[in-house]
């Protein structure tokens, strides 16, 4: 029989064996491949630039779907595959000439040519997003502490931008919900 675990009794306790939490503030993305390099060769955004204009990233989830299954007794929940859930949603900082907006745009000019109506080929406009965490104490120059490869990414949606009156202290953000096939953990 398992026995229970032990708590510690202090919080020195517990910053002293785990190093402390992780900040949800020190993260990088980047975002590369076909699709983001065609979109971004008339915009010319530098691309290190998406870092500081993303406000807000996510590590995608996942789940296992399962199926019930009974022969004797009670039913039992029997996996049979792995389910990557929903899309990822970055939401951007506008810069000022709203390129960024352009870019994505852009980007979905290369799935869809809205004068044709024609569908890009996949390998053509699909990219690699990349979200990395890095530790609060030491930045970037440490390296990262986790991160996640999301492959077959394009923007699937982008948000439509507010504009109001009532906003003279705020700025405006795109969110952009990206597609991909699957992700898988970086490590070190």
């Amino acid at each position: 029989m398992a026995q229970a675990p032990k708590l510690p009794n202090s919080l020195q306790t517990f910053t002293g064996q785990h190093k402390g939490l992780v900040r949800n503030h020190t993260y990088e993305i980047i975002i590369a491949g076909p699709g983001f390099e065609a979109a971004n060769a008339d915009i010319g955004l530098d691309a290190r630039n998406l870092t500081i204009l993303c406000e807000n990233a996510q590590f995608p989830g996942s789940a296992v779907g399962t199926q019930p299954n009974r022969i004797y007794g009670p039913v039992r929940e029997l996996a049979y595959e792995k389910i990557f859930s929903g899309d990822l949603s970055l939401t951007f900082r506008m810069d000022k000439e709203m390129r960024l907006r352009e870019l994505f745009n852009a980007w979905q000019k290369v799935i869809h040519d809205p004068e044709t109506g024609d569908f890009g080929y996949y390998d053509d406009y699909r990219a690699e997003i990349l979200v990395y965490q890095y530790p609060a104490q030491g930045g970037t120059e440490n390296g990262p502490i986790y991160g996640v490869r999301c492959t077959d990414a394009y923007p699937k949606s982008i948000a439509p931008l507010d504009v109001a009156y009532d906003q003279t202290n705020s700025y405006m953000r795109q969110t952009v919900d990206f597609a991909y096939r699957t992700w898988e953990e970086i490590t070190g």
